[in-house]
């Protein structure tokens, strides 16, 4: 399937490009003036060795031949590649809910689908605006969100489990402070460290969550929603 995505994808941008750049024509010059040397040129406008067409193509295959390289992390398990002798493939294995291409794919977004998103009417509550939320904002990319996800019904419920966590991650005893932060948050999860990622926003997300359930309920249009 993602081979024919990606095959569909090289023909559209191909056809894309090839669309004709029509380059500006040198207008002739013919005096009739009496007295004046009748000159008419004629210029013949060279092409660029590369056209911006040809460019564009080029640069699409180098992306379209990238997805086809990682296409076997996703057939095969990233397991499987982890210790590739390919340097890419090593790379976007052992990081893949950073670098894989193929986000629906990467292993936090798989457990979040079946953990938080798979119900959407409880996604508008106040509840699943609330998971939602600590799921993008605090969990994703962390040990916790890729294997031990949960959808917690009130805050007291998520400030109860965070306390009560014993769980040894990696060898690391949770009942430490700082052990027990970088099992829910990776800083790093969306690129450059992130100082501000923490736990300590829930009760932030929760009080916000309130206020938008009655605005998604409300179902606003465009207009509106940019207002």
């Amino acid at each position: 399937m993602l081979e024919s995505l990606t095959t569909r994808m090289q023909d559209f941008f191909v056809n894309e490009a090839k669309k004709k750049i029509t380059p500006p024509t040198q207008p002739q010059m013919d005096n009739q003036m009496g007295g004046v040397i009748h000159i008419t040129t004629n210029v013949q406008v060279s092409p660029l060795t590369t056209s911006p067409s040809e460019t564009r193509i080029k640069q699409m295959k180098v992306f379209l031949d990238y997805l086809r390289h990682l296409i076997p992390l996703v057939r095969d398990g990233f397991s499987m590649h982890e210790n590739s002798p390919d340097l890419i493939l090593r790379r976007v294995a052992k990081s893949p809910d950073r670098l894989l291409p193929f986000r629906q794919k990467a292993p936090t977004a798989i457990k979040a689908f079946e953990v938080i998103y798979g119900n959407t009417d409880l996604l508008c509550t106040r509840v699943g605006l609330f998971n939602a939320l600590m799921f993008r904002g605090v969990f994703y990319g962390s040990p916790f969100a890729k294997d031990d996800l949960v959808w917690f019904n009130t805050l007291d419920k998520w400030h109860a489990f965070y306390q009560t966590s014993k769980r040894k991650a990696k060898g690391s005893d949770l009942s430490k402070p700082a052990t027990k932060e970088r099992y829910f948050v990776n800083k790093s999860a969306y690129g450059p460290s992130q100082a501000a990622r923490s736990t300590e926003v829930a009760k932030f997300y929760w009080e916000e969550s309130e206020g938008w359930e009655t605005f998604i309920k409300a179902n606003h249009d465009a207009k509106e929603m940019f207002d």
